[in-house]
């Protein structure tokens, strides 16, 4: 059984079930905000006035199913107005980096979009798994980017160190396979909890979100540092 993303039997499982216990949803509150894209220029009591109307749907879809009734969901705190946005706490029943926390702000984020398209407010989700989220999903989208440009940038080294297409193109093939196969055996292990018993740990079902960026570019790297230092005393040994 987990506590958190640890095991409860470890003192760091003890610590987040006792959070949860004495403080539930500390770390796992998601912020709705309702932003009335017209208020700027009015004074405050205009501009609350204005997204409270609208808003009050909002209010009361977030307390009512879907929302409310979710599993997902301990509780939703009653909303604050602030300077003409209004504000609303959604205290998650879930540990705030599983799984089920970043469904929630899936679906969250689809009710704001809904809702808000249907009044005319802008619904803005928050919080500390909405970060996270969001971080993973920038992350995600630069991947290809980062990949395409260390690749390029390795071909055209290798290219103008080696003096030759084949040497490098291999170079770059193997790296990649090498790379490819030890993300693979990474995200079995930690993710999908392969050989959890045989090395005595208990998976938490994911990686983290920049683990394969940072995996990729180093091992990458030091790949093709070995590859340079094998061609080349492949043609000392040539020449000599």
């Amino acid at each position: 059984r987990l506590q958190g993303d640890h095991p409860a039997h470890l003192r760091a499982g003890e610590g987040d079930g006792t959070q949860q216990a004495q403080f539930p949803g500390a770390l796992d509150d998601a912020q709705t905000q309702g932003v009335d894209d017209a208020e700027h220029g009015d004074d405050q009591g205009q501009a609350q006035q204005r997204v409270g109307r609208p808003f009050a749907d909002t209010q009361i879809q977030m307390q009512t199913p879907p929302v409310a009734a979710d599993d997902r969901v301990a509780t939703v705190l009653p909303p604050a107005d602030n300077n003409g946005r209004r504000t609303v706490s959604i205290v998650a029943a879930v540990p705030f980096d599983s799984a089920a926390a970043v469904d929630l702000i899936g679906d969250l984020r689809a009710i704001a979009d809904t809702t808000g398209q249907a009044n005319g407010t802008q619904i803005l989700i928050g919080g500390t798994t909405a970060e996270f989220v969001d971080l993973a999903d920038e992350m995600t989208s630069k991947l290809p980017l980062v990949i395409a440009l260390v690749l390029a940038s390795s071909l055209i080294f290798l290219i103008a160190a080696f003096r030759s297409i084949a040497l490098p193109v291999k170079a770059i093939a193997l790296n990649l396979l090498a790379t490819a196969a030890t993300l693979g055996i990474t995200i079995a292990v930690f993710q999908w909890g392969v050989g959890e018993r045989l090395l005595d740990f208990t998976s938490p079902g994911f990686v983290q979100t920049y683990l394969p960026t940072l995996v990729f570019a180093v091992l990458f790297g030091l790949s093709m540092d070995y590859e340079v230092f094998l061609i080349r005393r492949i043609r000392e040994y040539w020449l000599h």
